[in-house]
């Protein structure tokens, strides 16, 4: 008998109790997650990426985590603009992009929000990047009451998202998380190449109409914004 309750103990302490995936300190939190990679590198509960390799939306899949219904994937950075120093646009909105009822990847998402690269900022350290499943009680997506008239086309309407206030209005779920950190090591932007790649459409969702030059906006936006002091993603 006193075996059986030993190995017992073992085995729960073994398994642990189940950890976040999200950040520490973060709420909503969650223990399941769901597959995001930036290429071929993967995220894994707050592993270091690249910053080059996140110019590009990242593709998603979520499989079994959740049933059919339709999903909302949100991205935020959670220290903008200057971390420790200074996080008083957080969290910024990265990305906001729905996916109808049957979907389980980005492969059929449509962006609400097109996707804008991170952009820390030189010296600061690296910046927590949160990625947020919902779950979306309606078949067809739209913007909850209170945010109707959002386009999210200028870098403002981004600032110090109010995502609980987002996730009360419509209802909304958490259902899986992921997140990321990365930081600029070098003087020069990587993401700063110029028009070409700053309009670019990701290829990892397809997005609704003339949301691409949405994108081309919002990132030429973040780009003229970081070159003042006061204004660092």
């Amino acid at each position: 008998m006193k075996f059986s309750v030993i190995s017992t103990v073992a085995s729960l302490a073994i398994v642990g109790p189940a950890v976040a995936q999200t950040p520490p300190g973060f709420s909503p939190a969650t223990t399941k997650t769901f597959t995001v990679k930036f290429g071929s590198t993967a995220v894994t509960g707050g592993n270091a990426v690249k910053l080059e390799d996140t110019a590009v939306a990242p593709t998603i899949d979520f499989g079994d985590v959740s049933d059919n219904s339709a999903h909302v994937v949100t991205m935020l950075d959670l220290d903008a603009p200057m971390g420790d120093a200074d996080r008083s646009y957080s969290p910024l909105l990265h990305w906001l992009a729905s996916i109808p009822a049957g979907g389980k990847s980005s492969a059929t998402a449509k962006d609400v929000a097109p996707y804008a690269g991170p952009q820390p900022p030189v010296g600061y350290g690296p910046h927590r990047y949160v990625l947020l499943l919902l779950t979306d009680p309606s078949a067809d997506f739209h913007l909850p009451p209170g945010f109707e008239n959002q386009t999210y086309s200028d870098v403002t309407s981004r600032l110090a998202f109010p995502l609980d206030k987002f996730l009360a209005a419509g209802n909304f779920q958490v259902t899986a998380a992921n997140w990321f950190t990365t930081e600029n090591t070098t003087a020069t932007s990587t993401n700063s190449t110029g028009p070409t790649n700053s309009s670019t459409t990701s290829t990892s969702a397809p997005v609704t109409a003339g949301a691409s030059s949405l994108q081309a906006s919002v990132i030429g936006a973040l780009f003229a914004l970081m070159s003042l002091p006061i204004f660092l993603l």
